[in-house]
């Protein structure tokens, strides 16, 4: 369903207090803005355009609502250089339709508590500042929003910085499309899945890869700007808390082979990606599996998470049509088994919450999902390949599996970031 909402207005008054003067200003004659709002049964995008006097569109690409492709040039001419008070305005206005659907009154002031010459305006939604000298768009996001990982959500709005500093920047204080659905698509996060490593130039087998394969995609993923997402981070994306990056991976390892100490976890430190270990807990102790002493090593680097892959990595589908299990009961208590068994030891030897899980050989079915969610599972991830959207189901989430004869072509292939659908 699509709805379209236009409304005019004709002087605006905006109180505009800085450079220690007051003056008022009339501003956005005949100025209109329209609302689109595409509704899925996976929920509800909202793509805004805001059209202002003179404006001309910034240009499209993967990624950006309607408001980021519209009227851009012209408040960014005033910002950075001949009508400042004006583009601080037209700007505010702009931003503030994108966030909430209309255009409040504002009022600007230099009395932040912070560097005036730095932080020119701030709301609930977002803030104007100046960038420094050398500025990019992650250190903008370290320093006003926590982290550096932020960064893509302020480059969405903006136009490349000068290195020499003194551009006006937009920075989004909440976030502003928490499905990652847009008019061309939707943002996705792939979760790649490994087995096994060695140090031999060649693989034995298609779950074996090589030291120097693995290194190569590693190096790939920072070399082309991926953001290496923890698998519990999901979480955050999954509820509309957080906003998909524009190019994000979950790494993650099944089984729990003596090979991911070996071999894997050297280069996660060196690269200082973080990755998720599944460990199926019959299997621990054997000559080829991992030991408690390297899992407690891994785990306390930071970096790696031991999470459950269940008891004997039994298959679900499979044990639910073998005869030994001849009703509904003996399957869900054997099942019921197979998830707290790992959780409970998991838990006790590494004192941390054990509350992901991959399903042996990728089986999952309705019943095990109930089960999960009735054990407070979070999140559990398949070998269904594809990127995983804002609107997946947590319990269902796809994984590609990453195999010894993936050149780097087909890696990068397999890296599904962005779905190009037309809504």
């Amino acid at each position: 369903m699509l709805h379209l909402f236009q409304r005019k207005t004709s002087k605006i008054e905006i109180n505009l207090a800085t450079e220690g003067y007051d003056v008022k200003k009339q501003a956005l004659n005949e100025g209109s803005f329209a609302l689109e709002a595409h509704e899925r049964d996976v929920g509800v995008m909202k793509q805004l355009t805001h059209r202002l006097p003179g404006g001309r569109s910034m240009g499209s690409g993967e990624g950006r609502s309607g408001c980021e492709q519209q009227s851009c040039c012209s408040w960014w001419r005033m910002l950075n250089g001949k009508n400042l008070k004006g583009g601080v305005v037209s700007l505010c206005l702009f931003l503030s339709a994108c966030a909430s659907g209309y255009q409040p009154k504002l009022s600007l002031s230099d009395n932040t508590g912070q560097d005036s010459s730095t932080l020119l305006y701030s709301s609930r939604q977002f803030k104007i500042v100046t960038a420094r000298p050398g500025d990019d768009f992650s250190s903008l996001a370290e320093r006003y929003l926590g982290s550096a990982d932020y960064g893509h959500r302020i480059e969405r709005l903006n136009p490349p910085l000068s290195a020499g500093g003194g551009d006006l920047v937009a920075v989004p204080t909440q976030v502003m499309n928490q499905s990652s659905v847009y008019s061309q698509g939707f943002r996705t996060i792939p979760i790649l899945c490994y087995h096994q490593f060695t140090d031999k130039p060649v693989a034995r087998h298609r779950l074996d890869l090589a030291r120097h394969q693995f290194r190569n995609q590693l190096q790939y993923l920072k070399d082309n700007g991926f953001q290496v997402l923890r698998l519990s981070e999901l979480e955050a994306y999954l509820q509309g808390k957080e906003e998909i990056p524009p190019k994000s991976v979950v790494l993650t390892i099944d089984d729990g082979y003596r090979s991911v100490y070996k071999v894997a976890f050297p280069l996660l430190k060196e690269f200082g990606y973080p990755a998720t270990v599944f460990v199926y807990t019959d299997f621990l102790g054997g000559s080829a599996a991992l030991s408690w002493s390297q899992m407690k090593e891994m785990h306390a680097s930071g970096l790696i998470d031991i999470q459950s892959h269940s008891k004997s990595h039994a298959s679900f589908v499979a044990m639910a049509d073998e005869s030994v299990t001849d009703n509904q009961e003996d399957f869900n208590a054997w099942a019921t088994e197979e998830i707290r068994v790992p959780r409970k030891l998991l838990r006790e030897q590494l004192g941390h919450p054990v509350d992901l899980f991959s399903y042996p050989y990728g089986d999952s079915s309705n019943q095990m999902v109930e089960l999960l969610a009735k054990e407070k599972v979070k999140l559990a991830v398949t070998v269904q390949k594809g990127g995983n959207p804002a609107f997946a189901d947590p319990l269902r989430l796809r994984r590609t599996m990453i195999f010894s004869d993936d050149d780097l072509p087909r890696f990068k292939k397999k890296l599904q970031v962005f779905v190009d659908t037309k809504l």
